[in-house]
């Protein structure tokens, strides 16, 4: 084949090793289409000897979709997630020194806790007002209803007492009624009511407003805005009852008038049977106050049985809630799983959120305020986005919004607080309801006031709390479908009283027969105060002692002592005057004080080492492939972990964000050295500790002693951090590990506008503390061997610099000790990283510079000089060169090949393999060659025209960004560095034969389109001249972007244009192309692929027409060049 030109290879994303002699195992743990990140992995016994052990890192996005701005988890999950591998080696125990309180207070968070063991009661204080008429003239009596049905519910009395506290019911009168009843405008000075019964009833409020409706709703204006006229214990008499007013109600003649009874003991079993008329169902409302559930932090309630409404089907949920606290679950069920979990919450700043797994939607309205709220969400489509959040009825706007489809699975069962994840509801919630269907905006509105419909087939769950009682243990589910709750830890409850009743009204199609009392009354009116006690919510405190489970694999356990009901006298006992108000305050009396104390205690746990920490990337128009991508990672200080059946898991919050594929390769042969065994210095929590807890230096991060023994001849730390939270996140900040009396320090921080896993949709560009969205994590080794052969044993030390605000990291410190080299001189390819098919080097590839890899020492000689034979396909075209060097044990050497364009013409384009191997060490053979070739996959880089054109617009922040333009040794051919903001420029180009590369970089690291800056979009494309795009930059490119490719020209043809019009078609082709349009006799032709290799095609020339037979060439980009009388056509054509 003749060689035309240099060719360039792109990076693919199939991890690549190196072809060797020995035998390779293969261990597969995870496929794309496992379910679980959690499971047993059957690893090699341990046997044979292994060289090296790799990890290959699979990850695709699920389904291989593509998420979208209105499906985010469609494909890969929306957000960067933690996502660390860990190995489980129940041979070994972690433990870590815990500290609890001795005492548990529900509802306190304080250290001392002022107590008293006898009840702390609020007082609530009404006025029996008795008047006295000793003259009346002119009366005038207007009567409503002539009926005698019988009405019980018009002055409420509950009937349990153990039941509801409090009854209201509200009565409308219209002006019409009125007038027609001779009532005129004026003082109404008492009302008349008939009784068919006997009985007395105490505490008895009677009010009266105006209101203009034209019908009597359950809405808020009944809860405002009244006047007291009657408040007073009545004995009632069969027959006619007049109750005269303390003071009397001004009606003014044209608006509707509102009559409210109200009470609020319970001691009457007794209901008072009143006659009454049959009227329209707008006129009257009755309510029992009833109870709702006190949950102090530490309650919950969960269904026995019932999972909630699943999938994706549409559903409502409501409750009403009270409280001071944030993050506290109302209603959760579900799977922890992306779109499998079902959360309705209070967000982290008070709002009303919907959350279901890498989806949420945040309300508007601030409920953490101390007042009741009734709060609703209803699904009514199939994604987050078909969400609509209500507080009080009405439709919140969205503060917040990510969407992705719902999918909701069965898991936890629907509870009240304490969801999937832990937060705990603090306060009185009360109805919770649940509908299998959206319910309508009007319906939301009724619910708010109105008693639930139990006879809704569409009800599944109704939870009222009216009958509850503080030793109850099961809550009944009244919406007939028999979906009792269980009660966990410490129930309270808590009812409304009178003027509290602002809820579950029922509609009334009866009215008490009323009469309305006017005229001149002299009257003395005498007011004795009443005054009920009301216990206040009791704290309940609990005594643990440590019981000691040392020299086993149990964590010691917390054995509680004592449960007792407490109240703190920190409260105020409280006064509170008819209307609810606070009319009085007093301290309460301290019986002592407790100390929450600490207590001392080890959790153990089967020894769990991270084999990895990576971070997964930002999903939204994230495409990884339909073979996803994978890394490659050198597991082989875990020799001594990875053998026999072990539990591997996925954990910390992305392990469910895409499909996972793990494969480890276990590779025959001889170590560099032995590892005797590797230990995680501290253990790895399933959490992150802020560093305030680093620094305390005592219960997470001690200092450890480790015994070196006399078979160990190299020690080293290896240390993997990633800081999180937004000030953890964002800020560089120095780790230090301490062995003895030297410290290693390091910045844990990352660069991240080079990731090759670009463009992502959040603020992949940023950098951050040890990591990046869609990277492994840096890890740090630190060689101690000095330091702990010295003295037999190594004391460990781990801390972090002083920090501020939410500054949390993820720590996996480990500690490795190895025997002696078995060589002394040995090295073998890490790696070759240009040209290459790894993900991690596609920043770089494809490559037409020079290639690149490294080498490691693997001897315990120094190496000063490495002999390398490289080739491409065919070994018999190889190439030699030397390498200098001065590379002690263990160490890397990153080597540059020269460059020498005949190796590439032996390129297979079908499967184009860059190979090298290691022929000499200091001029020695190496003394373990079975690690000294390594073959490396590539893709052929694009060929061009000579002539091109770079077309592109600039964005604001022209300043940032460089173009240029270089031959394969470095010199710049083209240069841009004075742009111009928002610019369009056009450069043309005309290069000569070889290979090039255009580099485009940007200063601030944000491309030339990055949606979270005020920079503007700009854009790039390489043409040809004359026409047609060859290559669209992506500009979303970070910190810069490489286009590397090959110039295919014929050095003895002079540049001239030929003017015949020549077509080629069909381009596309799947086989024959024909070229027409100019003269064609004894044209020179040929067909050029993308290595710049002439190939052979069948050719039929009739002197107008050319056709060309390419169905025997595999798929790819061709150039066709024609050369008549000096002048040169060429056409790129696509085989497909």
């Amino acid at each position: 084949m003749k060689n035309l030109n240099l060719i360039a290879f792109t990076l693919l994303i199939v991890a690549c090793f190196s072809v060797r002699a020995q035998d390779t195992v293969s261990v597969q743990s995870l496929v794309y289409a496992s379910q679980t990140r959690d499971t047993i992995v059957s690893f090699p016994d341990g046997s044979d000897s292994y060289e090296k052990i790799l990890m290959k890192y699979s990850m695709r996005c699920k389904g291989a979709r593509i998420s979208t701005g209105s499906n985010r988890n469609l494909g890969c999950g929306e957000w960067d997630y933690s996502c660390n591998t860990y190995i489980v080696d129940s041979s070994r125990i972690d433990s870590l020194l815990t500290t609890t309180a001795e005492y548990r207070i529900s509802n306190f968070s304080e250290d001392e806790f002022s107590y008293s063991s006898d009840p702390i009661y609020d007082l609530y204080r009404k006025y029996n007002i008795t008047t006295t008429v000793s003259e009346s003239s002119n009366i005038t009596e207007a009567r409503i209803g002539l009926e005698s049905n019988t009405l019980t519910q018009a002055v409420p009395i509950p009937g349990n007492p153990e039941g509801p506290l409090s009854g209201t019911s509200v009565f409308m009168y219209t002006v019409s009624e009125l007038a027609a009843s001779g009532l005129a405008a004026g003082e109404i000075d008492a009302i008349k009511l008939f009784s068919q019964t006997t009985l007395d009833v105490s505490a008895l409020k009677i009010d009266f407003k105006h209101s203009t409706a034209d019908s009597l709703d359950a809405n808020a204006s009944l809860l405002s805005d009244w006047e007291n006229v009657f408040s007073n214990d009545v004995s009632f008499a069969v027959g006619e009852n007049n109750l005269q007013f303390h003071q009397p109600f001004t009606w003014d003649g044209t608006s509707n008038v509102l009559v409210r009874y109200t009470r609020d003991q319970k001691t009457l079993s007794q209901q008072l049977a009143l006659e009454s008329s049959i009227s329209d169902t707008t006129r009257g409302l009755s309510a029992y106050g009833g109870r709702s559930v006190y949950l102090d932090g530490s309650t919950y309630l969960e269904s026995n049985t019932y999972e909630g409404v699943l999938g994706n089907a549409n559903r409502t949920m409501s409750a009403w809630i009270k409280t001071t606290q944030v993050n506290g679950e109302i209603i959760s069920y579900g799977n922890n799983a992306t779109g499998q979990k079902w959360v309705f919450r209070i967000n982290d700043n008070g709002k009303l959120r919907v959350e279901i797994n890498g989806g949420f939607i945040v309300g508007t309205t601030d409920l953490n305020e101390g007042k009741w709220h009734h709060v609703a969400c209803v699904l009514n489509g199939n994604a987050v986005s078909d969400i609509t959040l209500y507080v009080d009825g009405n439709a919140e706007a969205n503060t917040e919004l990510s969407s992705i489809a719902v999918n909701t699975a069965a898991n936890i069962k629907v509870r009240v607080s304490l969801g999937i994840n832990n937060r705990q509801f603090l306060g009185n919630v009360d109805d919770v309801k649940i509908w299998d269907r959206a319910l309508s905006s009007t319906e939301i509105a009724d619910d708010v006031r109105n008693a639930a419909n139990t006879q809704d087939l569409s009800l599944q769950l109704y939870y009222s709390f009216n009958t509850l009682t503080p030793s109850a243990s099961n809550i009944l589910d009244l919406s007939g479908n028999g979906r009792d709750a269980s009660t966990f830890e410490n129930l309270n409850t808590s009812g409304f009283r009178g003027y509290e009743n602002f809820k579950n009204f029922t509609k009334l199609g009866l009215r008490p027969n009323t009469v309305f009392v006017s005229g001149d009354f002299t009257q003395t009116s005498d007011t004795v105060s009443v005054t009920d006690s009301v216990a206040q919510i009791p704290n309940i405190v609990e005594q643990y002692e440590v019981v000691s489970n040392s020299n086993t694999i149990f964590s010691d356990e917390l054995n509680a002592v004592s449960k007792q009901e407490y109240w703190n006298t920190i409260n105020k006992i409280n006064t509170y005057g008819p209307d609810g108000e606070i009319i009085e305050t007093q301290d309460a009396v301290s019986q002592g004080t407790l100390s929450a104390g600490t207590l001392q205690y080890f959790r153990r746990w089967p020894s769990r080492l991270e084999i990895m920490s990576f971070v997964t990337p930002y999903g939204i128009g994230l495409d990884l492939g339909p073979d996803g991508k994978t890394w490659t990672f050198d597991v082989t200080h875990f020799t001594p972990i990875l053998k026999g059946n072990k539990r591997m898991f996925l954990s910390r919050g992305g392990q469910n964000q895409e499909e996972m594929d793990i494969e480890f390769l276990f590779v025959k042969g001889t170590p560099a050295r032995e590892v005797l065994s590797i230990d995680q210095i501290w253990p790895t929590e399933q959490y992150q500790p802020n560093y305030t807890q680093i620094q305390q230096n005592t219960t997470i991060f001690p200092p450890v002693t480790y015994p070196i023994s006399s078979e160990v001849k190299g020690v080293s730390v290896r240390s993997a951090i990633t800081g999180h939270g937004q000030d953890g996140e964002f800020r560089p900040r120095n780790h230090t590990i301490t062995a003895d009396d030297t410290t290693f320090t390091r910045s844990v921080w990352k660069a991240c506008a080079n990731n090759p896993i670009y463009p992502q949709g959040g603020t992949w560009i940023y950098d951050r503390a040890g990591w990046c969205p869609g990277m492994a994590t840096d890890v740090a080794e630190y060689d101690i061997t000095s330091r702990a052969l010295d003295g037999g044993e190594v004391t460990l030390d781990y801390n972090v610099e002083s920090g501020s605000g939410d500054s949390r990291y993820i720590v996996n410190n480990q500690i490795v000790l190895y025997g002696d080299y078995n060589f002394e001189l040995e090295a073998g390819i890490e790696d070759i990283l240009e040209p290459s098919t790894k993900v991690e080097y596609a920043r770089d590839n494809p490559m037409c510079i020079n290639p690149k890899m490294l080498i490691r020492n693997n001897g315990s000689e120094l190496i000063t000089s490495i002999t390398i034979d490289y080739w491409v396909n065919d070994k018999a075209n190889k190439s030699t060169f030397t390498w200098p060097c001065h590379l002690f044990s263990n160490g890397v050497e990153k080597i540059y090949f020269p460059i020498d364009n005949r190796v590439w013409s032996s390129t297979n384009t079908d499967n184009p393999v860059f190979s090298a191997e290691i022929v000499a060490l200091n001029g020695q053979e190496d003394q373990y060659p079975a690690n000294n070739v390594y073959h490396s996959t590539f893709e052929i880089p694009e060929l061009y025209p000579p002539k091109i054109v770079l077309f592109y617009r600039t964005n604001a922040a022209a300043s940032e960004n460089t173009i240029s333009v270089k031959n394969e040794w470095g010199r710049v051919l083209f240069e841009r560095n004075d742009l111009q903001p928002n610019t369009l420029y056009r450069d043309s180009l005309t290069l000569g034969l070889g290979c090039k590369q255009l580099e485009i970089t940007d200063s601030d690291g944000d491309g030339i389109s990055f949606w979270a800056n005020s920079d503007g979009s700009g854009f790039f494309r390489i043409m040809a001249q004359g026409g047609g795009i060859l290559n669209i930059i992506e500009p979303d490119f970070g910190g810069g972007t490489i286009v590397n490719f090959t110039v295919l020209h014929a050095l003895n043809v002079p540049e001239k244009e030929l003017e015949l019009g020549y077509k080629a078609y069909p381009n596309p082709t799947n086989g024959n192309i024909t070229i027409s349009g100019g003269d064609l006799k004894d044209v020179d032709c040929e067909v050029i692929n993308g290595l710049g290799q002439i190939v052979n095609c069948p050719q039929d020339n009739t002197g107008d027409r050319l056709t060309l037979n390419l169905s025997a060439q595999v798929s790819g980009v061709y150039f066709v060049k024609l050369v008549k009388n000096g002048a040169v056509w060429t056409e790129k054509i696509i085989l497909q």
